[in-house]
């Protein structure tokens, strides 16, 4: 089903099953775009999907906390949005309010931005300021998540998928990025987590 952009819309998740999918369309004017997931009764997270169907967005934070994508994109089309229960969570009486929010400025990711009430911020980035290559250290346990490194537009420069264990080093080559400040995103089932470097040459 299609839904306005920029406008809060209000539906249920009613059983161990359910599924909603929602579809809206970003425009040349306005390509950047923010999913928000709030006033949750339960465990619930969401997806979004580019105009070819490839995932690019994905939070599942636990508990109630807002579910929040931030996708800024130069791709122009119809998206579509999925929003499920996490094991079976649903309500029959509760709804949840989804908004698809575009903009033709880049949306930000800040450090220390309020990743919900059950967020771990587990991760160090070192050496910071950079020139060749930044170090991950993660301390949280087990974890299955997803790491991206954005741009101070808020444009993707990385992404990619890791198995976490407690002081695992990943590290990143930086050497082509230009001097600037970066953000560095961790998201998983219990971690989640922002901290910025910058690279300087």
């Amino acid at each position: 089903m299609a839904i306005a952009v920029n406008t809060d819309f209000l539906s249920q998740i009613s059983t161990t099953t359910d599924i909603d999918w929602w579809s809206f369309a970003n425009t040349s004017s306005a390509k950047n775009i923010k999913v928000t997931l709030t006033t949750l009764p339960a465990d619930y997270d969401v997806k979004l999907y580019n105009p070819s169907g490839t995932l690019v967005g994905t939070s599942e934070l636990s508990g109630t906390s807002n579910e929040t994508i931030i996708y800024n994109t130069s791709t122009v089309g119809t998206y579509k949005i999925k929003v499920y229960g996490w094991s079976g969570a649903n309500s029959t009486t509760v709804c949840y309010t989804l908004k698809a929010a575009i903009s033709n400025t880049a949306f930000k990711l800040e450090e220390g931005m309020d990743l919900g009430k059950n967020a771990k911020t587990q991760i160090t980035v070192f050496p910071n300021p950079a020139s060749n290559n930044i170090t991950l250290r993660y301390s949280g346990d087990d974890e299955d998540a997803t790491i991206r490194i954005t741009n101070i537009l808020g444009q993707t420069i990385s992404f990619t998928n890791q198995h976490l264990a407690a002081g695992n080093d990943i590290q990143f080559d930086v050497s082509n990025f230009v001097n600037g400040k970066y953000f560095i995103s961790i998201w998983g089932n219990e971690v989640h987590d922002v901290k910025m470097f910058e690279v300087i040459k």
